[in-house]
């Protein structure tokens, strides 16, 4: 209801106009609140809304003025100041906006006896004032807000990319972000109502969540008859496709306006920061651009506070996609391109040097977790990293081969490298990088090298092939033997190459045991060879010096000694080899003293890390496999609660671990635990359905939990369909024959039931 009090708007100065409110405006709550508070509080001068390009302040700024005209106490002025180059031409347009004529060429007193005889409390929404921030202008557009906050009762709300503070006025920031995604849904939906979720979630991701892009896109999508070739371009050329030439509206073009705002050194850093995949630190920033910390930090914050850069809650910086694709495109001339690859040289050069550095690390006492976070935090531009590496194969056109040569992944530690970072980074991308590190050993000619890389390779094919064909392991591991004794008298300077080549040949020949299935001879010939192989290794081992990864290549040596020593029990059980007198609790025994010599110096060294929560699993194993269950829980249990401690219980070799410990707790009684733990297991394998190996791993959890459920209530309908899931399962010819026939006749014969 209309006031009539003296505080009333006046007929004459109700005719100020505001802009349209859009049709499609939505969410935006929070900012529209923020806003209108900061106003309840008289002692507040300027609320400014500050954001990226086409983040959407002007909308907000028009909706928060329509809201504000609610109370008829207040008059609000809304100027577009866009083209407004200085303070006088600012003034000007705001006098045209309220209706007031001027006779002298300054403006200025007409404005501010308006404001005097102002009934109203008046709030001034200034859109789209960064020209007037500039260095140049800054200092008039302050002096004017000063004077009109003195003079009159009044406010200002401004629109801008650049944030700014003025001295002795109170200036809170609005900070305007990219939409979420449950905003930018309901946006698109008004826009795009025949669409179905999928098509607006990646309209939405290939628009970067900004609201000038989606509206750009949005207004396109009907103009293809399939919305997928439409997407594909707007992932292909996105700056292209979100333009609307007709109505003079460019996504490219609002970037533009704050880049060309930036001076030399500014737009130098950014060019070069858009080769970042991500967010980044300020140490990594300092060393693409080639500043020191105060000259980093000054850029930093200056394309910061003109929203050309993000500054994320753990003190990080992003550039927003579609900023990055204009940076990118942006690479015009052979200076900008030279930018460029200085910049990826030295970021190949900075992350190659961290992963190394986090590596090592993590080798130090009870240190494994704080340097996992580390790494899970630059992931994803290590990641990025090692792509780079193996897409530059060239060195006469790219310096990255060379880079990648001087690195210390590359000379020193790859190989805990590749253990270390492929608990986060896909196997996958890890195996790539090594590969293009053994091209370019051999490129180099540095035979050892090259070998020590082959290896890598060949025994991370041993453990993707284990339950399937060896046929490209046995081939792998073929050619290595083959060079190394063709060369074995000059390799054999390179003391920590043969350690390594004694003990992957040594797995590699547990691995061809494990195939004779029907000569037990020939198998238990082939399990003592591997374990010459291994003493070989250890031997070397100890008398490297004495740095903590070496330490954990003892551990290494030490539990593949214990594994081969528990499967040599594992031959001589049903025929004692005579020739050897081996029997099956000589086998678990010298296994036993093994692991008990690896967990206590991993447990030395390491501390709370993912080597010592692997010797307690061997240990569990040793235990579960002599039937010693609850030794075999303890150890378990201690290797269960290390990991997750880690952080290390989303993978793989945790399901196994959850497995054993649930048939380790059901052989002593503990039935429920047992299906608590299995039931985790089973989870965390549904959660991993995608992963390399997922079907062997979940099928012998499933036939666990139908096992110990049958045994609690027979015929159950939990275990049934337990049974039931298990034999659907790929690898079912991996379980024991009784195994499958338990199976088998909880499905069957409990079907029957019913």
């Amino acid at each position: 209801m209309e006031s009539e009090g003296e505080n009333a708007i006046s007929d004459d100065q109700e005719q100020a106009k505001l802009p349209d409110r859009s049709l499609t405006f939505t969410a935006r709550g929070s900012e529209i609140q923020n806003v209108i508070a900061l106003l309840t509080d008289d002692r507040q001068a300027v609320v400014s809304l500050n954001g990226g390009p086409g983040f959407g302040k002007t909308a907000i700024a028009i909706e928060v003025s329509h809201k504000l005209r609610e109370d008829r106490t207040i008059l609000v002025i809304f100027s577009h100041l866009t083209t407004a180059k200085n303070a006088d031409e600012m003034v000007r347009r705001l006098c045209l906006d309220v209706g007031v004529n001027y006779e002298h060429d300054d403006p200025k007193p007409s404005l501010f006896l308006w404001l005097k005889r102002a009934k109203a409390k008046v709030i001034f929404v200034l859109d789209d004032v960064d020209n007037l921030l500039e260095e140049n202008n800054r200092s008039d557009f302050y002096d004017f807000l000063y004077l009109l906050r003195k003079i009159g009762n009044c406010q200002m709300i401004t629109t801008s990319r650049a944030s700014y503070l003025i001295p002795e006025l109170i200036v809170s920031q609005v900070n305007v972000e990219e939409m979420d995604e449950v905003a930018c849904m309901e946006f698109l939906r008004k826009k795009c109502p025949d669409e179905n979720n999928e098509c607006l979630r990646r309209l939405a991701t290939l628009c970067g969540n900004i609201p000038l892009a989606m509206s750009i896109a949005a207004s396109q999508v009907g103009d293809f008859e399939d919305t997928n070739e439409f997407l594909h371009y707007l992932k292909e050329q996105p700056l292209k496709t979100l333009q609307r030439p007709e109505s003079n509206i460019f996504v490219h073009k609002a970037i533009h306006l704050s880049y060309a705002r930036l001076d030399k050194e500014q737009k130098e850093a950014a060019l070069r920061w858009a080769t970042f995949e991500g967010d980044f630190s300020e140490e990594a920033a300092g060393v693409v651009i080639e500043k020191d910390k105060l000259d980093t930090k000054r850029i930093l914050k200056n394309l910061f506070s003109r929203s050309l850069i993000k500054k994320t809650p753990e003190n990080r910086y992003v550039i927003h996609s579609l900023i990055k694709h204009f940076l990118t495109d942006h690479l015009k001339g052979e200076h900008d391109m030279a930018l460029s690859a200085t910049a990826e040289y030295l970021m190949v050069k900075y992350y190659l040097k961290l992963g190394h550095d986090l590596t090592m690390q993590s080798y130090s006492k009870d240190r494994y977790k704080q340097n996992r976070e580390a790494l899970k935090q630059e992931a994803h531009n290590i990641q990025h990293v090692l792509k780079m590496c193996c897409e530059q194969a060239d060195p006469t056109t790219s310096q990255i081969p060379d880079c990648m040569a001087d690195s210390e992944i590359y000379t020193t530690s790859a190989r805990f490298f590749s253990l270390f970072v492929r608990t986060i980074i896909p196997g996958s991308i890890v195996d790539e990088f090594l590969e293009r590190c053994a091209q370019l050993a051999q490129g180099r000619e540095e035979l050892a090298k090259k070998i020590a890389f082959d290896c890598l390779l060949a025994d991370q094919e041993r453990s993707k092939t284990i339950g399937k064909s060896d046929e490209k392991f046995v081939s792998m591991m073929g050619d290595i033997n083959k060079v190394f004794v063709a060369h074995e008298e000059e390799l054999k300077q390179d003391k920590s190459l043969c350690a390594h080549y004694y003990y992957q040949n040594g797995r590699y020949l547990l691995r061809k045991a494990e195939s004779e299935t029907e000569d037990r001879e020939a198998r238990l010939d082939l399990q003592f060879k591997a374990l010459e192989e291994l003493e070989k290794s250890l031997k070397l081992r100890k008398v490297l010096p004495s740095e903590s990864v070496a330490r954990a290549d003892e551990v290494y040596s030490l539990l593949q000694l214990g594994n081969t020593w528990k499967r040599i029990s594992g031959s001589s059980e049903k025929s004692l080899n005579w020739r050897r007198h081996i029997s099956f609790t000589d086998g678990l025994e010298n296994a036993q003293i093994r692991y008990k010599e690896a967990l206590e110096l991993s447990q030395d060294v390491f501390g709370e890390h993912e080597l010592t929560s692997a010797c307690l699993k061997n240990f569990g194993d040793l235990f579960l496999t002599s039937k010693r269950y609850e030794a075999a829980v303890r150890n378990y249990t201690r290797a269960k609660k290390m990991r997750e401690d880690l952080g290390l219980h989303a993978s793989e070799s945790h399901v196994y671990l959850l497995n054993n410990l649930g048939i380790s707790l059901k052989e002593i009684g503990r039935l429920e635990e047992a299906i608590e733990v299995l039931e985790n297991a089973r989870d965390l394998a549904e959660k991993r359905s995608e992963s390399e190996k997922p079907n062997a791993c979940k099928a012998k959890v499933y036939l666990n939990l139908a096992v110990i459920l049958h045994l609690i209530q027979p015929y159950s309908e939990r275990a049934v369909a337990y049974a039931k899931k298990a034999l659907e399962l790929e690898n079912i010819d991996k379980f024991a024959r009784f195994e499958y026939e338990q199976l088998l006749d909880i499905s069957t014969n409990g079907a029957n039931e019913k």
